[in-house]
Order: C-alpha cells, then sequence, then structure tokens
C-alpha cells in the first residue's frame, strides 16, 4: 500500500517536530553548560575577592592601631616641647637654634588624623 498524501505530510511535520524539539534540548543543554561554567567561574572569583577583602581589613585595622600609636607618641612630645620652647624665651635663645628642624606637632598630629580619617 502506496502512502497517502496525508500521511506522508503526516509524517514530515513529525520529523520537523521532532527536529526542532532536539534543537531546543541542544539550545537548552548548552545554556545550562555555558551558565554552570560561569557560575563556576564567578564563585571563584568571588572567593579570591572575599579573601582580599579580609586581608586588607586586617591591614587596615592594623593600620589604624599604628596610626593611634604614632599620634600618641606625637602628643607626648607636646610637653616637652613647650617646655624646651618656654625655656629658651626665658633665656632668650632663639628656638630654631636649639632644634634646627624645628618641630611641628600640631601639624603631625593633623596629618595623622587625616589619615585616620581616610581609613574609616
Amino acid at each position: 500500500m502506496k502512502p497517502t498524501q496525508e500521511q506522508i505530510l503526516s509524517a514530515l511535520n513529525k520529523l520537523i517536530k521532532e527536529k526542532t524539539e532536539l534543537k531546543a534540548e541542544k539550545i537548552e543543554l548548552s545554556l545550562v553548560s555555558d551558565f554552570n561554567s560561569d557560575y563556576s567561574k564567578a564563585v571563584n572569583k568571588s572567593l579570591g575577592l572575599a579573601e582580599e577583602a579580609a586581608d586588607l581589613s586586617n591591614k587596615k585595622d592594623n593600620l589604624i592601631s599604628e596610626i593611634n600609636k604614632n599620634i600618641s607618641s606625637f602628643e607626648k612630645l607636646e610637653k616637652p616641647f613647650n617646655t624646651i620652647v618656654k625655656q629658651a624665651k626665658e633665656l632668650g635663645v632663639d628656638i630654631n637654634d636649639i632644634l634646627k628642624d624645628r618641630p611641628k606637632l600640631g601639624n603631625s598630629i593633623k596629618s595623622m588624623q587625616n589619615a585616620l580619617k581616610i581609613l574609616k
């Protein structure tokens, strides 16, 4: 028995539909594969960034601590410096003759305080 025209068209439509479904599955599998690959890359990158952020946070905390110690050192120098300035004035001596590189404690402290503001 010869197939009818209707049977041939039905068979062709079925083949076209199956082929289209296979293409759709192929696209979906490719999309899933690409997604999984990109997701893995993003996860690995985020782990590295998280480690780097933790390291920077620790460095920042250590730097803040060191700056605070440095500010304290400058502040401890203010009293002896003021005494030296006072005594130099009482003796009529130029402070620049006593302290060749006249310290600017206020500027040094302000500079360190500005550094703290940047870090916070």
